[in-house]
């Protein structure tokens, strides 16, 4: 980016304010510096104490203001400015600047990341003075800009951050996830610099080069001329650019004033006429055209002389190469060329983030209020990946959650705080002076703590299940002192007399396991158990590697269980096992590959996911679900069902995954620690402990309400935070399905189709489980809300009798005798 405008000069005409401005965000930090201040323009700068708690100070030798000094970050790998009472949903710019100044005396600017909101930005690397734009909406009422190291020698730093808040309708794109880098914004055929006063918002308007070949300047006839218009202030427009000569009819834009890369950009042109001549005339009329294609299509572009509004030209999002020409050509009836005012070019980004959970952040800002020693933390906890705070872990969901918190060294003391606005939270690691208090803040939470000291490590299981609908579970608190050698899994497969007959051809080595992912070159997915790369054998089919991260007695048993289990099912609708390598710490699992992702995945996708693939997803679920519970002896209840478990492939043909912790079950219930994914959790499971069938049932119900509203299992809601099935609930026991249906497919299904998935999903998520249906009456139901929707069932769910053994190694045929005119629609 070029330097900041401040440093090449000061123009002041004259103060122009422009309608709505006054009420709206205006905020200059001086990084470093202390109190406030005015610079040469009148702007008010303050000092950053009021912004963040961490970082040292320095001062630079230069003569502006802005640079004269910075705040550097060594001790912690990410820092953040927090600024509060910003507008949520409307524009914001927000402006980073740097001037390394050699502050340090090692002649050698750092690199490092610049990030927002848990979103990345960009990677700096440069003396300076420069500075980095970003233009987006806000989702939450703070605004955080980080600096993050990228390796332990490169130590960030900072000079000045500015925050205009834009009026509505400015810089409008087609999502709310959308964010706008800031390229190139020039005042054409100028040789000055636009900016504060000129423009309010202090925006930097470039002048142009002045030396292009068969390009002039022109300038307005009128120097009385300085009006400002809604988005642009009038002096960007009184210059212009036009072919050198009067009798062209094409103006192309110079290269070396967008300086284009491959990339996708958002474009505004704004054209305004500058000669009375030619507006008295009205000579002048053009079009649009991008690598010959004419864009305006509502019409000719007509720039107005002294008259508002202007002539403007704006594309939301277009790709764009260092080859690509942008051209204005002459209409007709046009007697002069064309003519270009001013132009900002923007690279146009998409998948703002969302943040992580709102509750777990405000739990974690209750937690850092009672200690000093955390308070230095600030900006997004989880994002963006790779910038999680030192001392916590989060979970792969959107939004994150924080699963583990890891205070040790952190010199905390005191009782043990509160951890209960935390729902996710599975482990805590404490080496401090922290005690637990009777009644225990944890009474009602399940949590591993880890408390660490010289040469001990103790495993506390804190067993009473998850917080579920805000319900209190069991106050019984159990904690086991079990620790697992470093003995490795296979260890433990041994000692399992008969778990498990290990096949040669199921086993890899970890070397071949290396190869099969490229040195685990690709990864895929991550999540509580593990990561997931992408690998490819020999034979070229394409798998999913599991890594477990636990190779303690938690993560050995999850192995033991996950391999036993998935060498001995097989179904259609359950995902293939492919191997696994037991060799040292290494505990890996090799599944077929998904080249879709997840349910999740794909619900969260603006691609349409047509009502009657949703359907036929359910149904691919349930049938999967129902071999599991009656087609294997004994029973297997799968314990985690939930739209990241379950994976479509390129048909959208939908398979079970991820059995870690599933059990084969002799009887109808078992008395089991709870485990599952809060949200999806069965809360009379979560409740009393015991462990059935119908468990299955509530969360595939959860599922359904998912593939009916396109919304996650807990999903904020303005001020809300909301459980799917209470929401969906409340809206339909009025009648009102139509409200909870994903707004994509409205207009796209038969009403009596979803009504009857509302029904199922209903009765799956009784409070009590033997309220809930068995899983073949919910295949039935399901076919029919089927039949509803296409006119004929998806398959008979008549199964054959099979003898069963080992679990269920045989696949339970499926028949479809009653409808062969009907097969699977895909």
């Amino acid at each position: 980016m070029a330097a900041s405008s401040l440093l090449l000069f000061s123009l002041c005409i004259g103060l122009q304010i422009f309608s709505g401005f006054a009420d709206k965000l205006v905020l200059n930090i001086d990084c470093g510096a202390t109190g406030t201040r005015s610079d040469s323009l009148g702007m008010k700068w303050v000092g950053d104490d009021g912004y963040i708690n961490t970082g040292q100070t320095a001062k630079v030798n230069t003569d502006y203001q802005e640079y004269q000094t910075l705040r550097y970050f060594p001790s912690q790998k990410k820092s953040c400015y927090v600024i509060p009472g910003v507008a949520t949903g409307r524009k914001h710019m927000v402006r980073a600047s740097f001037f390394y100044g050699n502050y340090d005396g090692k002649s050698s600017p750092p690199s490092f990341d610049l990030q927002f909101d848990g979103n990345h930005w960009d990677r700096t690397s440069s003396d300076g003075p420069y500075h980095w734009e970003v233009i987006y909406a806000p989702k939450r009422d703070n605004i955080s800009v980080c600096v993050a190291q990228t390796s332990p020698d490169q130590i960030p730093f900072i000079s000045a951050l500015v925050i205009r808040e834009f009026k509505q309708g400015m810089y409008e794109t087609d999502g709310t996830e959308d964010f706008l880098l800031t390229w190139r914004r020039t005042a054409l055929g100028s040789e000055n610099f636009v900016m504060y006063r000129d423009d309010p918002y202090d925006r930097y308007w470039h002048p142009s080069n002045s030396t292009i070949d068969g390009v002039i300047n022109v300038t307005r006839d009128n120097m009385s001329f300085n009006n400002n218009f809604p988005d642009i202030p009038g002096l960007a427009l009184a210059h212009a650019i036009t072919p050198a000569s009067s009798n062209a009819t094409t103006l192309t834009v110079p290269s070396s004033e967008t300086d284009l890369g491959d990339d996708t950009y958002y474009y505004n042109f704004y054209f305004y006429e500058v000669l009375e001549a030619a507006y008295q005339n009205k000579s002048r009329s053009f079009d649009f055209l991008v690598d010959g294609e004419k864009l305006n299509n509502n019409g000719s572009i007509i720039p107005p002389y002294q008259s508002s509004p202007l002539s403007q030209y704006n594309h939301v999002g277009r790709r764009l190469t260092a080859g690509s020409v942008i051209s204005l050509v002459n209409t007709p009836d046009a007697s002069l060329p064309p003519i270009l005012n001013a132009m900002e070019l923007f690279k146009l980004r998409t998948g703002l983030a969302d943040g992580t959970s709102t509750n777990d952040v405000k739990a974690l800002e209750e937690l850092q209020g009672q200690y000093e020693q955390l308070q230095s933390w600030a900006g997004d906890p989880c994002l963006p990946a790779g910038s999680t705070w030192d001392w916590l872990n989060c979970s792969a969901d959107n939004p994150p959650r924080i699963t583990e918190l890891h205070l040790t060294g952190s010199g905390l003391n005191g009782s043990l705080p509160d951890f209960s606005g935390l729902a996710a939270l599975e482990i805590i690691t404490n080496g401090n002076k922290l005690t637990e208090v009777n009644p225990s803040p944890l009474s009602n939470r399940k949590l591993m703590i880890v408390g660490v000291s010289v040469g001990m490590v103790i495993l506390f299981l804190l067993l009473v299940g998850c917080v579920v609908n805000a319900r209190p579970l069991s106050q019984h608190l159990r904690p086991s002192l079990n620790v697992v050698s470093e003995n490795n899994a296979e260890n433990h497969l041994k000692q399992q007399a008969g778990c498990i007959q290990l096949e040669q051809n199921h086993a890899f080595t970890y070397e071949e396991i290396v190869k099969i992912t490229q040195d685990f070159e690709i990864l895929i997915g991550n999540g509580g158990s593990g990561s997931v790369y992408y690998g490819c054998l020999n034979n070229g089919n394409e798998v999913a590697v599991k890594v477990l991260k636990d190779w303690q007695e938690q993560g050995s048993k999850e192995f033991v269980a996950e391999v036993k289990l998935l060498m001995t099912v097989n179904h259609k609708n359950l995902v293939s096992f492919i191997g696994f390598c037991d060799e040292g710490m290494n505990m890996i699992v090799l599944y077929e590959y998904m080249q879709n992702g997840s349910l999740k995945d794909i619900l969260s996708r603006a691609e349409l996911v047509t009502w009657k693939r949703r359907l036929q997803i359910a149904l691919d679920v349930a049938t999967g679900l129902d071999y599991l519970h009656s087609g294997c002896q004994p029973s297997i209840i799968h314990r985690d069902i939930k739209s990241t478990n379950i994976l479509p492939n390129e048909r959208l043909e939908a398979k079970v995954a991820d059995f870690g912790i599933s059990r084969a079950v002799e009887k109808t219930q078992i008395s089991t620690m709870i485990v599952g994914t809060p949200g999806y959790i069965d809360p009379e499971y979560s409740e009393i402990s015991i462990l059935t069938k119908k468990s299955d049932v509530y969360s595939f119900g959860v599922v359904l309400f998912e593939l009916m509203c396109g919304r996650r299992a807990i999903f904020d809601n303005i001020e809300e935070h909301c459980h799917i099935v209470e929401w969906a609930r409340s809206k339909i026991v009025r009648g009102e399905v139509e409200s909870i249906i994903d707004p994509r497919i409205k207009g796209q299904h038969k009403i009596n189709s979803v009504w009857k998935v509302a029904d199922i999903a209903l009765a799956c998520t009784a409070r009590r489980s033997v309220e809930r249906p068995n899983m073949d009456n919910i295949l039935k139901d399901l076919n029919e809300a089927m039949e509803i929707e296409t006119g004929y069932y998806a398959f008979d769910v008549t199964r054959t009798e099979v003898t069963t053994i080992s679990m269920c190694s045989v696949e339970t045929p499926i028949s479809s005798a009653n409808h062969p005119e009907h097969p699977i629609a895909r």
